[in-house]
C-alpha cells in the first residue's frame, strides 16, 4: 500500500505531510475547477488513518493505482486531462488558488511516483540520478508544464497567489 511493500515506514514518513495536504486540500472547493474526479480519485486510492509501525498515516495505494491507471475509466487519466485543459485564470480568490495548487502539487508527486513505479521514495535514484526530482517537469496545467519545485517556490511560496 506504500510506494513499495519493502519499506512501508520509510515511504509513509516521506509521504505523510504530502497526503495530509492532499486530503485536507481536497475538501476545499474551487469554483473554477471541478473537483469531482479528483475526489473520486482520493476516495479510491488514498487510505486514511492507516496504522503502520504504530503511526497513523494516510497512504496512497500505488499497487492498485498501477493496475488501474491505464484502463478506459481511469480516474488517474481523467484528473490529469482535466488539469491539462484547465484555465487557471478562472480561479479568483487566494484560497481557491492555494487549494488548487496544493492539489496540483500532490497530483504531480503521485505522477512522479507512477512514472517510475515501483520506487521506495520520491527521492529515488530511479527518478533522479541525484535524488532531487523537484526540478523535473511532471504535471501539465492549462497546457503548461510545471515541476514540483516550481509549484512550491514560484507559486505557493512566491508571489503568484
Amino acid at each position: 500500500m506504500s510506494v513499495t511493500n519493502r519499506t512501508p515506514l520509510r515511504t509513509a514518513t516521506v509521504f505523510m505531510a504530502l497526503l495530509v495536504c492532499l486530503v485536507l486540500a481536497s475538501s476545499t472547493t474551487a469554483t473554477g475547477f471541478d473537483l469531482t474526479a479528483y475526489q473520486k480519485f482520493l476516495d479510491r486510492y488514498v487510505q486514511t488513518d492507516r496504522m503502520i509501525d504504530r503511526f497513523t498515516l494516510n497512504v496512497v495505494d500505488y499497487d492498485l493505482l498501477q493496475k488501474e491507471k491505464d484502463g478506459k475509466a481511469s480516474l488517474y487519466k481523467v484528473v490529469l486531462q482535466e488539469l491539462d485543459r484547465f484555465n487557471v485564470d478562472k480561479l479568483t480568490s487566494r484560497d481557491e488558488k492555494l487549494a488548487f495548487w496544493i492539489n496540483v502539487y500532490n497530483i504531480g508527486a503521485i505522477r512522479m511516483i507512477m512514472e517510475h513505479y515501483p520506487v521506495d521514495s520520491i527521492r529515488s535514484l530511479k527518478i533522479s540520478w541525484i535524488g532531487l526530482p523537484w526540478g523535473k517537469k511532471i504535471i501539465s496545467v492549462g497546457e503548461r508544464e510545471y515541476s514540483l519545485g516550481g509549484i512550491e517556490h514560484d507559486i505557493l511560496i512566491g508571489e503568484s497567489i
